[in-house]
């Protein structure tokens, strides 16, 4: 389902040379910084003088510290391939053990997980790592959940902790997602169940949530510092948040519902934050779940005896079916608020809750791809196919029946969500790595490598300065040039005066951030999707040609040229400081 090309492990990704390679960009700065104390990992090296600027897009802090292992054994391409196989398998085994936790079917469960891994919000995401990384983390979480209503024991109330700590600190959008279902797992808990004595139910929570803060206000304290400038809050924007026919919507390479109605309509229009269809086999049987746990709450209480007077309730069919009630009632939550501030229905605009947290609840005022919200909805709805599955297989008594049933069900839900996916060749040959090999050899000083571009060039921003950035970390020099989720205020400006130099003003700018060396490519770095070839190719767009480099150089006023080298793919000037 994801790396066809098992050759190539060791030398592409999946995505392009865009956010992909920024997430392996801020997996080895977070694993180089973490020896040199709390504030080197925050303020890295683009984006110079800027402070804080990891915070411009998710930190990655916890699957960076996972993942170190794998990537200082195998290497950053292999080691981050590993560690994505690894994270889709636990996001499979997860999603099982939820399912079969409440259902009490392998064979359900089974068709549950593979329907929730591989469906399109979680697959289309796959090459945005911070979250294809995390989606473990979210029936992980749940399951803690489940086992701590079940036994009230300590320390599944810390496991939880630890998890939301985990997701929330890698990634803020499934971290809020689940901070917000969480409660109406527990309060519904409460007012079903009434526990006795309630702090013996609630002080593993208390403790979970302890565990999590801890780990998490460190980190969440440089978001909030960042968003207190008014310049980094994302105002809503509509086109990425949910819409209703979202849900319809399947991944635009999807090899069979692109070509069926009524989904081929909805494939090609939208971005890939609106690909929200959860799958035909997944939603058939949720509603037939959802059937089988009503009947379920209708029947009388289960004869078998509490386990205690005061103390967790017996697990029967009765509890799990409550259980999965409110899961699903947190799933809603998680779809409410993908719509983000506003939603038109039949021509009128409806208020959403999402325009009251992005006001006035710390961390939601830079949320902007609402839409991911939805994932805890395919959580919970792949619980509820997991009951209405089943319920099916309890009606067949021959073994041979079942196995069919479900070997033709696990095919349905792996031939809809099947996609072809992009791969991008990671930089890392002789030609990417001359210019820093070399930069490393030199005395510290500021780099910047020109033609500079920034978000006023769409998405060409991304796919020239990622694959440098990532290069960039062989010389360890800081950087005006950067790429992420914002770019400091102003840096329009400036990208604009640098991109004339060596006149004066871009050679005043480069003293004013103590710039030492620039960068003259006449190559563009990494592998691009055949559309931007020619654009970043094109001379003083994303490189130079060797006479234009050359005639630049030329113009530099002698007196400010300590040296000239030529390297592959590019000239070196060094500046000397101004008179």
């Amino acid at each position: 389902m994801t790396f066809r090309r098992v050759g190539k492990l060791d030398s592409h990704i999946i995505g392009n040379s865009g956010d992909p390679l920024l997430i392996l960009w801020i997996l080895r700065w977070v694993q180089h910084a973490i020896p040199h104390g709390w504030d080197t990992i925050w303020n890295t090296s683009m984006f110079f003088p800027e402070q804080n600027t990891l915070a411009y897009s998710d930190s990655m802090v916890s699957i960076a510290i996972a993942g170190w292992p794998l990537q200082a054994l195998f290497g950053q391409t292999l080691g981050l391939n590993l560690l994505t196989l690894a994270a889709q398998t636990a996001s499979l085994w997860f999603m099982y053990l939820l399912a079969l936790r409440l259902t009490r079917s392998w064979p359900a469960s089974v068709v549950a997980a593979l329907a929730f891994a591989f469906s399109a919000p979680l697959l289309s995401h796959i090459a945005h790592y911070q979250l294809a990384l995390t989606g473990f983390l979210v029936p992980l979480t749940i399951l803690l959940v489940v086992r701590y209503l079940e036994t009230w024991q300590l320390r599944f109330g810390v496991g939880v902790g630890l998890a939301l700590a985990a997701l929330t600190t890698s990634a803020t959008y499934y971290g809020l997602m689940i901070a917000c279902a969480l409660p109406v797992i527990v309060v519904g808990y409460l007012i079903w169940y009434r526990p006795k004595p309630v702090w013996a139910f609630l002080r593993g929570l208390v403790a979970g949530t302890a565990v999590a803060a801890a780990v998490t206000v460190p980190v969440a304290i440089q978001y909030l510092r960042l968003q207190d400038d008014s310049y980094f809050q994302r105002a809503f924007d509509p086109i990425v948040a949910a819409h209703p026919s979202d849900f319809l919507s399947p991944d635009q390479d999807n090899y069979l519902l692109t070509e069926v109605w009524p989904f081929e309509q909805h494939a090609f229009d939208r971005t890939v934050e609106n690909r929200l269809f959860p799958g035909i086999v997944m939603v058939g049987f949720a509603l037939l779940g959802v059937v089988v746990m009503v009947r379920a709450l209708r029947r009388r209480r289960s004869p078998t005896p509490s386990t205690a007077v005061d103390g967790p309730p017996a697990v029967d069919a009765r509890w799990r079916s409550r259980v999965a009630m409110l899961i699903l009632g947190g799933g809603l939550v998680g779809v409410i608020l993908s719509f983000g501030d506003e939603v038109t229905i039949a021509g009128a605009t409806v208020s959403f809750p999402f325009k009251y947290m992005r006001d006035h609840v710390p961390g939601f005022s830079g949320i902007r791809a609402t839409s991911r919200f939805a994932v805890i909805g395919v959580c919970a709805l792949a619980i509820c196919a997991a009951f209405g599955i089943a319920a099916l297989l309890r009606r067949t008594n021959r073994r041979a029946t079942a196995a069919l049933v479900l070997a033709v069900l696990c095919g349905l839900v792996i031939a809809e969500t099947a996609i072809s996916l992009p791969y991008v060749r990671v930089p890392d040959t002789a030609t990417d790595e001359a210019v820093y090999r070399f930069l490393a050899r030199r005395p510290d000083g500021v780099v910047v490598e020109l033609p500079i571009r920034g978000p006023g060039d769409g998405t060409a921003w991304p796919y020239l300065e990622s694959p440098r950035q990532l290069a960039s970390l062989a010389d360890d020099k800081n950087r005006v040039n950067g790429y992420s989720g914002y770019a400091p205020e102003g840096f329009e400006n400036v990208v604009a005066v640098l991109n004339g130099f060596p006149r004066p003003s871009a050679l005043n700018l480069l003293d004013d951030r103590e710039v030492r060396y620039v960068v003259l490519r006449t190559r563009v770095i990494g592998e691009q999707v055949p559309e931007f070839d020619e654009l970043l190719g094109a001379d003083g767009y994303g490189r130079y040609t060797d006479a234009t480099a050359r005639a630049m150089v030329d113009e530099i006023p002698p007196q400010r040229v300590r040296r000239v080298t030529t390297v592959t793919g590019a000239y070196v000037v060094e500046l000397r400081p101004p008179q």
